[in-house]
């Protein structure tokens, strides 16, 4: 099962359920499933479903892939959807939840550099006439004519309250996804700068220590196993 599939817009997202007879894409956006049964077809499954209130019954799914999606439920529901995922599980299987921090300690200490960064690369783009990044996303928005434009609903914790809530009930495990966050990519690795060789550092670096960057870092890996 794919928790909040969405469309499925990335194709190393496809990888996922390869070795599966179905990939059952959950998700309540009906336009994200659409998109996602024009991908994958006669190998999804797809179901209109909330991941905190999940249709299914007990001790089914031999995989569970969840990315991106629990940061975006309120707090009590968050919890609702990890006991639900370990609902569905069948035993001897694991689930995979990715997720994001809230204030992740390696990203406060690279903060101000994040801030110097977006500085000089706005300047650096209006002297040879391209816009910022920001000002690209804002493209297209009219003050006078358009809508305040509204982001998507995010509420992050922190390792502490998901030992507290969530570990206490569910046995899980704390690896790293991605160390850094989107800011940081964007404006700090530049391939005239060096980029791929940092990325290939912070990639060794998550591969010594995936439980110390997995709770430091932006993006966690949660593994869930059901014994």
């Amino acid at each position: 099962m794919d928790a909040g599939s969405g469309p499925i817009q990335y194709p190393e997202y496809l990888e996922y359920s390869k070795g599966y007879q179905y990939r059952v894409c959950a998700d309540i956006s009906h336009v994200a499933l659409i998109e996602a049964r024009e991908r994958i077809n006669d190998h999804g499954l797809f179901v209109v479903s909330d991941v905190a209130h999940l249709p299914f019954k007990e001790d089914i799914f031999e995989g569970v892939v969840s990315l991106h999606t629990f940061h975006h439920l309120p707090q009590d529901e968050q919890v609702k959807a990890y006991a639900e995922i370990f609902r569905v599980m069948s035993r001897s299987n694991s689930a995979v939840i990715v997720n994001g921090w809230r204030n992740s300690p390696l990203m406060r200490l690279f903060t101000p550099l994040i801030r110097l960064g977006i500085v000089i690369l706005t300047f650096y783009r209006r002297a040879i006439g391209r816009e910022s990044y920001v000002e690209e996303d804002m493209r297209g928005t009219n003050s006078d004519t358009a809508p305040e434009p509204q982001a998507t609903f995010v509420h992050r914790e922190d390792p502490s309250w998901l030992k507290q809530e969530v570990e206490s009930h569910i046995p899980l495990e704390i690896f790293v996804w991605r160390s850094v966050s989107t800011d940081f990519l964007r404006t700090l690795i530049h391939r005239k700068l060096g980029g791929r060789w940092i990325l290939k550092f912070i990639y060794w670096l998550e591969e010594q220590a995936p439980r110390v960057f997995g709770v430091n870092g932006q993006y966690p890996l949660i593994v869930i196993r059901k014994t």
